[in-house]
């Protein structure tokens, strides 16, 4: 649970106790895409985006916990069939926290 408060915090995300819970009991991963990646692109988030939670998702551009974020336009077509080494093999920088 430790790190999953030290997340909700850093990344300002405003999750509630059941929210931490989740968190705690799943396995994460950052994964860094670089800037100049040809297959994404960003947008302003809308809330529909593929995998949006609707209870987590506050308008105007910024997280529950106020840190700015955009949405990843491309992800859904990484293909991976629910397959996390595969996922992680598409991209170079990935770290298990």
């Amino acid at each position: 649970m430790e790190k999953a408060r030290f997340l909700n915090e850093k990344l300002a995300l405003g999750l509630d106790e059941d929210g931490l819970k989740v968190v705690a009991n799943s396995e994460l991963y950052y994964i860094r895409i670089k800037p100049n990646d040809p297959r994404f692109s960003y947008k302003f988030p809308t809330g529909n985006e593929p995998g949006a939670l609707s209870k987590e998702w506050v308008p105007g551009g910024k997280t529950k916990g106020g840190l700015s974020e955009a949405a990843l336009e491309g992800a859904d077509q990484i293909k991976h069939n629910g397959d996390i080494g595969k996922l992680l093999s598409l991209f170079d920088d990935t770290t298990r926290i």
